[in-house]
């Protein structure tokens, strides 16, 4: 059959390269998922993270020229394309552009940055013959990988790396990649995507708030809490978002901080980050 085959097409196929070109992790962790399915774990840098993906999320999703809808070109297979936009959400550019900051403060100017790891799926099964001895895993380098959670932080090291290439090796990305059988990527991506958002508890925004010591809007909040008229009305409330009927304090602090917001930039503008 083999060579049946590669008399027809003039050519050999399993034999090019390409196809056995393997990503090399080392010092990777290798574990099961309580389905039973493998998941490896390793830290990268952000320039082999981009090169592993092998896409930006953007260039998958449609945009819009005046009135007409235009389609990206298909530098990836339809059905990663397909399988990404079914499971994923559409990038918010503005959210991008402040990852992209969160990151560059911290590598230039010492504030605190840390981010979850990506999740990704795939088909490819990783060769792990090295791993008990070398703690080293290999993966197809033409593997196709579907993001499942951290799309918005993966286009923001693409951005990073393109606007700052001389900062990209001064740290390391998480990932944690799943392998799955081809039947079964396109239902437990989904589901994946699902368990790791709607099933995820949000924090209230005045719990996050209250801790937060980067934010300027915030540290003015912060200062602005201390203020006789909110200290003689009862106070700032910051753990819950709402207060209730016989709460004592004033105001919530993630309140005071959406006024502070208000009253020194304005309303904000949404932007259609499609067009």
């Amino acid at each position: 059959m083999k060579a049946a085959t590669a008399e027809r097409l003039g050519f050999d196929p399993t034999q090019d390269e390409s196809l056995h070109l393997k990503l090399t992790f080392k010092n990777a962790m290798v574990g099961a998922t309580p389905t039973g399915f493998i998941k490896v774990r390793v830290e990268t840098r952000p320039t082999e993270l981009i090169k592993m993906i092998g896409y930006d999320p953007r260039s998958l999703q449609p945009f819009r020229r005046g009135a007409k809808l235009i389609e990206p070109s298909r530098h990836v297979p339809a059905s990663l394309v397909e399988l990404q936009r079914e499971v994923q959400r559409t990038i918010d550019g503005r959210k991008v552009d402040e990852m992209v900051k969160y990151l560059h403060e911290a590598v230039t100017e010492g504030k605190y940055a840390d981010w979850a790891e990506l999740d990704v799926v795939t088909t490819a099964e990783p060769d792990i013959s090295e791993f008990g001895t070398e703690h080293i895993v290999r993966l197809p380098e033409a593997a196709d990988y579907i993001i499942i959670d951290g799309q918005h932080r993966h286009c923001a090291l693409i951005d990073f790396v393109r606007e700052y290439p001389e900062l990209a090796g001064k740290f390391t990305q998480g990932i944690a990649i799943s392998s799955m059988l081809p039947d079964q990527i396109r239902e437990w991506a989904g589901q994946g995507f699902h368990d790791k958002n709607f099933l995820r508890t949000a924090v209230k925004a005045t719990k996050a708030l209250s801790v937060d010591y980067r934010d300027a809007h915030n540290a003015l909040a912060r200062e602005a809490r201390e203020h006789r008229v909110f200290r003689d009305g009862g106070g700032v409330e910051d753990t819950k978002d709402q207060l209730s009927s016989n709460s004592p304090e004033m105001i919530t602090h993630s309140t005071l901080y959406r006024f502070v917001r208000g009253f020194t930039e304005g309303r904000r503008i949404e932007i259609d980050h499609d067009v």
